[in-house]
C-alpha cells in the first residue's frame, strides 16, 4: 500500500474478483463509442425495442425511509364501522394529512381481519414530523364521534419493524 492507493497485486484473489469483473464491464462499456439507438421503432421499420427499466439507488420499494417513518402515528380503539374519510376528518385536527400519489386521497389506513371487517385500529401519515405531537398530545383519549367508553382513541406514534 503506497500513498493511500491499493495495489490490487498484494491483495488475495478473492478480495479482488468483484472488483475487476467491475471493471470488466466497464472496459467493454468503453470500448462501444457509438450511443444506443433510442427506443421507440427501428429505422427499418421492425419492432419498437423494449424500454430498460431504471432500478432506484436504494434497492426500490424493499426499504422504508426512517424519515418519512416518523410521520406516521397507529390509532387503536376506533369503532368496527368507522371509515376512512371519518378518521381522517377526526386526525386532520391535528395537522396536515399525507395525500397518496397515485389516489389523491389522505393515507388512512384501517387494518382489516380476513373477512374484510375493520378491526378498530388504523394507521394514518401526517405531512410533517410535528403533528405527531399535536396528535399524541390533542387526540389521545379522545372519541372519534361517539363519546362511549368503549371507542377512547389511544394514539401512539407508528413501529415498523421488519
Amino acid at each position: 500500500l503506497t500513498g493511500g492507493w491499493i495495489d490490487l497485486n498484494e491483495l488475495p484473489p478473492e478480495a479482488v474478483r468483484g472488483y475487476k469483473r467491475m471493471q470488466d464491464k466497464s472496459d467493454k462499456s468503453t470500448k462501444n463509442k457509438t450511443a444506443p439507438a433510442p427506443p421507440g421503432p427501428a429505422p427499418d421499420g421492425a419492432a419498437p425495442r423494449p424500454r430498460k427499466k431504471k432500478v432506484k439507488a436504494g434497492g426500490g420499494r424493499g426499504k422504508f425511509a426512517a424519515k418519512k417513518a416518523r410521520r406516521w402515528v397507529y390509532v387503536s380503539g376506533l369503532p368496527p364501522d368507522a371509515t376512512e374519510e371519518e378518521v381522517a376528518a377526526h386526525f386532520s385536527r391535528a395537522g396536515i394529512l399525507e395525500l397518496d400519489a397515485a389516489s389523491q386521497r389522505p393515507r388512512v389506513k384501517l387494518y382489516r381481519d380476513a373477512g374484510g371487517r375493520p378491526k378498530g385500529d388504523a394507521r394514518l401519515c401526517y405531512a410533517r414530523e410535528e403533528s405527531v405531537g399535536i396528535a399524541r398530545e390533542v387526540l389521545d383519549g379522545s372519541a372519534l364521534w361517539r363519546g362511549t367508553r368503549e371507542h377512547v382513541l389511544a394514539v401512539v406514534p407508528a413501529k415498523f419493524e421488519q
